[in-house]
């Protein structure tokens, strides 16, 4: 009898078509342009209670990228979760990047690229953050935010839909990209990461947020495959 694909692989297979073409970074209008990193600090992609090797396999990718937004003049914004010992977030998720344990630090793969400004962020939601309001507030000709880093269903979904809702209740046309190359989330017990990852990206599709890779060279779409 002829094996029947898995619900993860079916739920792979509905969102290759969603993600409609590849991103060509050279294509973008700069001054509309801007680049998200999320959480690809310590904590995440070294050491501590989050880490993970699928998050530090997205530092080489995300750091090519800071370079191409740095060559062109693209801004870029990263944020890092940043918090006090007595967060209430460590009663959803262990302690993690605690301010001063080092984990909250940027990778010094990124900062070797960096181009904009770090971000510290208190929750898990980087749009809520003050300061990431001030910018937006002084950059109001950007209308295209691409986004990369952790985790695909958690930092990154949330940081994602609110700024597709923020932008929709001003009446701005946006484009929230999310380039699925480029975001990774944790594997552990109850949270299967492939199975978070094709979730959250499929509610983020239907939300209105795109998901794209970036182009190759030929500028020509790269498949989306079952990787997280």
């Amino acid at each position: 009898m002829e094996k029947q694909p898995s619900a993860l692989a079916r739920a792979w297979d509905s969102l290759a078509p969603v993600v409609s073409s590849a991103l060509a970074f050279d294509r973008l209008a700069p001054a509309r342009t801007a680049l998200f990193v999320i959480d690809l600090n310590r904590g995440f992609a070294e050491k501590g209670a989050l880490f993970s090797p699928l998050c530090r396999a997205l530092l080489p990718g995300v750091a090519g990228l800071l370079r191409r937004a740095k060559e062109t003049g693209v801004e870029t914004l990263l944020f890092t979760d940043t918090h006090t010992p007595d967060s209430p977030e460590f009663t959803s998720y262990p302690p993690h990047c605690v301010k001063g344990t080092g984990e909250e630090e940027i990778c010094p793969e990124l900062l070797r690229e960096q181009w904009g400004r770090v971000i510290p962020k208190a929750s898990t939601n980087a749009c809520l953050e003050p300061a990431f309001w001030q910018w937006r507030t002084e950059h109001p000709g950007i209308d295209t935010f691409l986004l990369t880093g952790c985790c695909t269903d958690i930092c990154i979904q949330q940081a994602a839909l609110t700024l597709k809702a923020a932008e929709n209740r001003c009446n701005r046309p946006s484009r929230v990209v999310v380039l699925t190359d480029l975001v990774a989330t944790f594997e552990g017990p109850g949270h299967p990461a492939a199975l978070c990852s094709a979730m959250a990206l499929q509610n983020m599709a239907q939300s209105g947020v795109e998901l794209a890779r970036m182009a190759g060279p030929d500028q020509s779409l790269v498949p989306l495959q079952a990787e997280c």
